[in-house]
């Protein structure tokens, strides 16, 4: 994934949270520059691959750093969303086709992450 598909990607992710109201984020906290990191959002992104082992690593990066505020996954078993839940925080997933590698029934799609507070899922 390019870098500029990342911060586009990112960029979703928290106006999604934002609108759904999990996470109270204003224009300034997301043009924050670099250098201000309290004002900062920590994003980690990862392709697993449909494989548990680069979705034990991606946990383990997560775990391993400051604590990012959201971790964007591609390539996700919906039979590995329990796992995120438990391991990280708070999760969504959008399936997007089925996948042989994922098992009978199983779906592969994309994974969000919010590891923050206060996360619920909005009404539908």
């Amino acid at each position: 994934m390019t870098r500029s598909r990342v911060r586009h990607v990112a960029g979703l992710a928290v106006a999604g949270l934002a609108l759904t109201g999990a996470i109270g984020v204003s224009a300034t906290t997301i043009a924050a520059p670099a250098s201000a990191a309290e004002n900062s959002i920590r994003v980690i992104t990862h392709n697993v691959a449909k494989k548990p082992s680069a979705l034990g690593g991606a946990i383990r990066k997560a775990n391993a750093t400051q604590g990012p505020e959201f971790v964007l996954l591609q390539e996700v078993c919906s039979s590995m969303v329990k796992r995120l839940q438990d391991d990280l925080g708070y999760t969504t997933f959008r399936p997007r086709r089925t996948a042989a590698k994922c098992g009978t029934n199983g779906s592969v799609g994309e994974a969000t992450v919010w590891t923050g507070s206060g996360a619920a899922a909005a009404p539908r």
